[in-house]
């Protein structure tokens, strides 16, 4: 069945058109333990149930990782730890590679599917070759634009970067040289649009000051709904700037099976006749029409079925027994936006 809903870009993306649900592609090449990643003919199937929704004019947020600089052996120690950053274990690159191969052998597809990266690691952690202690990113010039350039040679022409963002804004660096930096690789058509991840409110104005911001990748959830992440949203709104709304589906497992949230969210999914994860999905996207949920999906039918979620509207009843029950077991102490100028 096509989709429904849909949803304009911001910044300099507002003549763009997408899906209200987006599809993180993280899991297809990134994994919690030592395996195997998902094989390409799942991977493909499960990109194109959503392509193979869309209407005519409407394109598919692709949410791909981009690249490091560690060496394999490194990258193999500390992938554990690089969850949604660079979403490739070994090679470190194999989400972008993975796209190259799909829109390799589905060219077709490349005009429906509208690509975001996310960059860059380096190297050089702490000043050395060799402490990997901590996640070092690097957003200095000479090393995005190394990481640029992988991207684009790994993608070998399948394909163009249509959205290109920092993994994070590091604490004392600039965010206006950050967008500055941006600027200028935009403005050698290395790709076409400017997106933050995981940016406060504050962020999100000093950046949208310098370059048009299209979008601000934070983690939304009933979950995760805290008072940053709630003025975050107001803000991109105030700007028209698009959030895009990672693991809209929290956890809903362990700890919190049996609380307040999970049994509002069952209670409401038991008389739509929907999922839990649905359910999720659904009350994220409520947040405003400029709110994209964009879950994970390896697979077809899990696609269809986030996909299908971003066309139920649910009764304003159901959405404020949600948010009162979501408000009053909100964690202010869970985690907080990992942006560094606003701590």
């Amino acid at each position: 069945m096509p989709i429904l809903t849909t949803t304009k870009l911001g910044g300099s993306a507002s003549d763009v058109v997408l899906a209200k649900v987006g599809h993180g592609l993280m899991r297809m090449t990134w994994f919690p333990k030592d395996g195997v990643p998902t094989p390409d003919q799942e991977a493909f199937e499960a990109i194109k149930a959503g392509l193979d929704q869309l209407p005519p004019g409407v394109k598919m947020l692709l949410n791909s990782g981009g690249t490091s600089f560690l060496s394999h052996a490194a990258w193999h120690r500390r992938s554990l730890a690089l969850k949604g950053e660079f979403y490739g274990h070994t090679p470190r690159t194999g989400n972008v590679e993975l796209l190259s191969r799909f829109f390799e052998k589905y060219p077709d597809y490349q005009d429906k599917a509208f690509l975001s990266i996310k960059a860059s690691l380096s190297r050089h952690a702490a000043g050395s070759t060799t402490d990997l202690s901590k996640l070092h990113l690097d957003n200095s010039p000479e090393n995005a634009r190394r990481c640029v350039d992988l991207v684009l040679e790994k993608l070998r022409g399948t394909k163009k970067i249509d959205h290109y963002e920092f993994g994070r804004i590091l604490a004392g660096d600039s965010v206006e040289d950050n967008m500055r930096t941006l600027t200028a690789l935009k403005a050698e058509g290395k790709f076409d649009h400017i997106g933050l991840s995981d940016c406060r409110a504050e962020t999100v104005r000093r950046a949208n000051a310098v370059v048009r911001i299209t979008s601000n990748e934070i983690q939304v959830s009933p979950w995760s709904y805290n008072k940053e992440i709630r003025d975050a949203i107001e803000t991109c709104g105030e700007l028209g700037i698009t959030v895009w709304a990672w693991s809209p589906i929290g956890k809903i497992v362990g700890d919190n099976k049996n609380n307040a949230i999970t049994l509002a969210l069952e209670e409401v999914a038991k008389k739509k006749n929907i999922t839990l994860a649905q359910t999720c999905i659904a009350w994220v996207s409520s947040r405003g029409p400029h709110v994209m949920p964009l879950p994970g999906s390896s697979h077809k039918s899990r696609t269809l079925e986030n996909l299908a979620a971003g066309d139920i509207v649910l009764p304003a009843e159901n959405i404020a027994k949600i948010d009162e029950v979501v408000l009053a077991n909100s964690d202010e102490t869970a985690r907080r936006i990992d942006d560094p100028h606003t701590n």
